[in-house]
């Protein structure tokens, strides 16, 4: 995040939404690798939200409105080939 100039305050969906996009399309990662960094990620903003950091743990709805992506992800890794947007 700092190399992007943002605190914990200021990340939103929009800016997960941009994670999981270089992640899936510039480092072509596996469905496994991106359910990975979700569930990191996940448990650090439950571990905020309980210090009082962050009002609420916003992976949550992300990683729930999200599930196409892993469905997508999941397809191309079966086919072995890569998926382009």
């Amino acid at each position: 995040m700092k190399n992007w100039g943002l605190s914990i305050n200021d990340v939103d969906v929009g800016v997960f939404r941009d994670f999981l996009q270089r992640i899936i399309y510039e480092r072509m990662a596996k469905c496994k690798t991106v359910e990975n960094y979700f569930s990191a990620l996940s448990a650090f903003y439950d571990c905020l939200a309980f210090e009082g950091c962050v009002a609420s743990n916003i992976i949550l709805l992300f990683r729930k409105r999200n599930k196409a992506i892993a469905t997508l992800l999941a397809n191309r890794d079966k086919e072995g080939r890569a998926f382009k947007a």
